[in-house]
């Protein structure tokens, strides 16, 4: 039952690494804004760009992660973001940290579609509701410990020193995954990986003999007093 779990505990550690890089440049933002000379208007858009870039990123991700499956898309995902992060290190302007932290909005953006993917994927049906519980609440995780980890990493080696920390955890993960994603429940094609419905769909015939039905039912009982009342 424990290995069974792995993927579900692998996608709560991968949403905590989420939340620590995006939460890591608001923790310091003090210090980056005034060596890297910036208002705090600039520092409105580059939140901004972020966020609109999460945004876009997730049905797009959605997309990818149906087409090529969760082994190969959060490979490409977590990468992206990976490397967003150590690129805040080389960042000195305002574009530079907007354009970093436009592509780490980007990458992140596939870190609920894949973690929901992954979770079917890999536990059955009755256990399906707590695997995302677990999978999604690394998003607390991270926001909570942030801080704890940051601060200290930044107080000793600077800010800098702080998103390269940020950078080697996600490749730390990275390295996890390419173990993991060689179960055969997660690294099968998509296709396959499809989960089972006896859910009629909107064509089956069945579904629009119930409608005409519940239809005819409804609106019976008002045809009946109509005609009662005519007499």
């Amino acid at each position: 039952m424990t290995m069974r779990w792995l993927p579900a505990f692998s996608m709560m550690l991968v949403s905590t690494i989420s939340y620590i890089d995006r939460n890591t440049l608001a923790l310091l933002a003090p210090t980056i804004l005034r060596e890297a000379h910036l208002s705090n208007e600039q520092y409105g858009f580059i939140i901004s760009s972020f966020s609109v870039a999460y945004m876009l990123g997730n049905p797009l991700w959605g997309y990818v992660l149906d087409r090529i499956g969760v082994r190969a898309g959060m490979t490409a995902a977590v990468s992206i973001w990976t490397f967003a992060s150590v690129a805040h290190v080389f960042a000195f302007g305002f574009r530079g940290f907007a354009v970093a932290r436009a592509v780490l909005g980007f990458g992140e953006g596939a870190t609920f579609p894949g973690s929901l993917r992954t979770v079917v994927q890999t536990l059955r049906p009755e256990q399906r509701s707590r695997g995302i519980a677990v999978a999604y609440s690394g998003g607390s995780l991270g926001a909570v410990i942030t801080p704890v980890i940051i601060t200290p990493i930044a107080a000793m080696w600077g800010w800098r020193g702080a998103f390269w920390a940020t950078g080697a955890v996600g490749a730390a993960w990275l390295l996890l995954w390419v173990v993991l994603s060689r179960r055969k429940d997660i690294a099968r094609a998509p296709k396959s990986a499809a989960v089972r419905s006896d859910a009629p769909r909107f064509g089956d015939p069945r579904v629009w003999r119930l409608l005409r039905l519940t239809r005819w039912e409804r609106f019976r009982p008002a045809s009946c007093c109509i005609r009662r009342r005519s007499f």
